[in-house]
């Protein structure tokens, strides 16, 4: 366990008013994620040299009231990172420089 990043919580309000408060913690090389299949769909691997050499390079776009949002995400082979997990991720890589 190397610690615990800063408490986020949804920007939306149409999203539950939700806490998660993320843990940062090394797995040795080939670890495989065990899910909680009600709380998780899928789960995957991205290396930490990968996410900040693209950085927030995609973007999602979002229907929203008054009209379509932009948001920041970081590509990945299974799509954008987007929303609550992008900002995480942001918050981790800043630390991690």
């Amino acid at each position: 366990m190397l610690g615990r990043l800063p408490t986020v919580r949804p920007l939306s309000t149409r999203i539950p008013s939700i806490t998660v408060t993320p843990f940062v913690a090394l797995a040795p090389q080939g670890a495989i994620p065990r899910l909680q299949p009600a709380e998780v769909e899928e789960a995957f691997w991205m290396p930490l040299a990968v996410l900040r050499r693209t950085g927030r390079s995609a973007v999602v776009r979002w229907e929203a009231e008054g009209g379509t949002r932009e948001l920041p995400a970081f590509p990945s082979p299974k799509g954008p990172i987007w929303g609550i997990t992008e900002r995480i991720l942001s918050q981790f890589l800043a630390l991690a420089e």
